[in-house]
């Protein structure tokens, strides 16, 4: 529509009917854009109750799996890397061309590690937890509130160094060890008396 001058009426009540009418279109514009955004948020909510609901069943679907799961390759590179490390470990007590003085260097080596992996706080918090009795993983990350990867972590070097036995259960791994292994361990490593 038009607004040049010439186009509209010369007479005031022409002028008035006509923005009366201008009016009423622009409230009728606005009522219209109102509801259209009133429409597009409330269809917006409907969106994200959506996605929340999808989300929600997918967890309740997929997450106790996902988590087994994780578990799972947790358990599989614990073992991979007890393998590995069994592998990669030199049978030093069948070379004969040791000499007496490379062995007690040896000793003294091996002595050396194993209170290396006794000196560490949580390791030694583990070990507190453990005594004379066997725990899977999870339930030892649990009494002692660290995550399960860092408590795979230490009973990973514990096991290494000999002071943990593990023992498959059908649940999984469980870790066991009894104060008089401990000190036969010593006593294997260190020479001289451990009480």
């Amino acid at each position: 529509m038009e607004t040049s001058p010439d186009l509209l009426p010369d007479d005031v009540a022409a002028l008035r009917a006509e923005l009366i009418a201008a009016r009423a279109k622009g409230a009728q514009i606005e009522a219209e854009l109102a509801v259209a955004k009133a429409k597009a948020s409330e269809d917006l909510a409907v969106i994200a109750r959506q996605k929340l609901r999808i989300e929600k069943l997918e967890r309740q679907l997929y997450g106790p799996k996902a988590e087994r799961h994780a578990r799972l390759i947790d358990h599989m590179e614990f073992q991979l890397a007890e393998l590995e490390m069994a592998a990669t470990r030199p049978d030093q007590g069948n070379d004969p061309t040791m000499t007496t003085i490379e062995l007690n260097e040896q000793q003294a080596h091996n002595g050396a590690k194993l209170l290396q992996a006794i000196a560490h706080p949580k390791r030694l918090l583990l070990l507190a937890v453990l005594a004379d009795r066997r725990l899977s993983a999870g339930r030892l990350a649990a009494a002692v509130g660290l995550p399960s990867g860092l408590v795979y972590k230490h009973l990973h070097t514990l096991v290494e160094s000999g002071l943990l036995r593990v023992s498959a259960k059908s649940a999984g791994m469980c870790f066991s060890f009894k104060l008089t292994e401990i000190q036969a361990v010593l006593a294997a490593q260190i020479p001289g008396n451990v009480a």
